[in-house]
């Protein structure tokens, strides 16, 4: 379990984090980032990471980007390929919105929607981050929140290139990252264009 403070405090904090049944101490510790390992029989059960504070300090964190349960990143070489795979498929789906664009759509359209579309894609995920948080935010911010978090859920398989930074970072590529990316890049994307495409393209004006 990883978290990290982005406030510069320097006052050190003691407490137990417990996640599904492992758990783990931090004792005096006053880090920017911080490993925690959790230890213990995993269960099904406490799905809510939780931490007790046993220091004398007030700590806060938030949960978004302060808290990251995370797992072993395995060699290096699965890690890469991992990676490998997950910048392929993304590579797929952006070759499939090409294709689709330039066949349905005059030149400076589709140029104008592809950079709209990856506009959105590198966007959202910064929106995300400085989102206010569900738990103390307002009605229209929850709604937005909402909005943002569906078109970064649309858009996520052409801003998978991430899985770079991820890597240098020493971080796991997870396989559920790479199966989402495959199914979205190998499969489902181009599926959707070309469907769309072969009923738009009798009907594009010529000219």
């Amino acid at each position: 379990m990883r978290f990290a403070e982005s406030f510069g405090r320097v006052e050190n904090c003691s407490g137990r984090f417990s996640f599904r049944g492992m758990a783990g101490n931090i004792a005096d510790a006053a880090p920017g980032e911080m490993r925690v390992p959790l230890a213990g029989a995993r269960t099904d059960a406490g799905r809510t990471l939780e931490f007790e504070n046993t220091g004398r300090k007030g700590v806060t964190f938030i949960p978004r980007t302060g808290l990251a349960v995370a797992t072993d990143a395995g060699g290096f070489a699965a890690n890469l390929s991992r990676c490998w795979i997950v910048m392929t498929a993304t590579v797929c789906v952006a070759i499939a919105c090409g294709v689709f664009l330039g066949a349905t759509l005059g030149r400076s359209v589709a140029v104008f929607a592809a950079m709209a579309l990856l506009a959105a894609a590198a966007v959202s995920p910064a929106i995300m981050d400085e989102a206010p948080d569900p738990l103390s935010a307002s009605a229209a911010d929850r709604l937005s929140l909402k909005f943002t978090a569906l078109a970064e859920t649309a858009t996520a398989p052409l801003n998978a290139f991430s899985p770079i930074s991820t890597l240098a970072a020493g971080d796991c590529v997870e396989w559920r990252d790479v199966a989402r990316s495959s199914f979205a890049g190998f499969l489902a994307y181009p599926f959707v264009f070309s469907l769309l495409a072969g009923f738009a393209i009798p009907r594009k004006p010529r000219g």
